[in-house]
């Protein structure tokens, strides 16, 4: 299953301090809202279609957490296989068979599987909920002192992963 969120999603980088972190916190431990979709329906192939009543910005192939549905099994990972300004339609990720929505929840973009381990001023340390020798940890810090100088508004803002 591949991830990715994408700045048309709004989510963006800033000289704001932290501003790293949040989108990191976006990605990686909580997803980004969708919102609540206006309709929910099984298509005939058995997939959910959500319409919106403004854009969703979603894009061919990310990742949709449902949450909030019932029956119940609603409520998991799609992947969005087809797409309109205002409509996604998503076929779930287990091959799980769909049943029409009878209460229609609300839809955010499926972070990539992480927990915030470690949080201070200037660090975070993001563990995998499944670890691997090879990406147990992510650590951020945001710089606010090199050489000697502290920064202030005037610099530019720098991080390192």
């Amino acid at each position: 299953m591949s991830q990715y969120f994408s700045s048309e999603n709004g989510i963006a980088l800033n000289a704001n301090w932290d501003s790293l972190h949040n989108m990191l916190d976006i990605c990686l431990v909580y997803g980004l809202s969708l919102g609540t979709p206006t309709s929910a329906v099984k298509d005939v192939s058995g997939r959910v279609v959500l319409t919106f009543s403004a854009a969703h910005k979603v894009l061919l192939f990310q990742n949709v957490t449902l949450s909030g549905f019932f029956p119940a099994e609603l409520n998991t990972d799609y992947q969005v296989i087809a797409l309109t300004t205002s409509e996604l339609t998503l076929a779930p990720l287990d091959n799980r068979q769909i049943t029409q929505p009878t209460t229609i929840g609300s839809a955010r973009l499926t972070p990539i599987g992480y927990d915030i381990a470690f949080t201070s001023a200037t660090c975070r340390v993001y563990r995998a909920k499944t670890p691997t020798s090879s990406h147990p940890f992510i650590r951020v810090d945001c710089a606010t002192q090199k050489g000697g100088v502290t920064y202030n508004s005037s610099f530019a803002r720098s991080a390192m992963v």
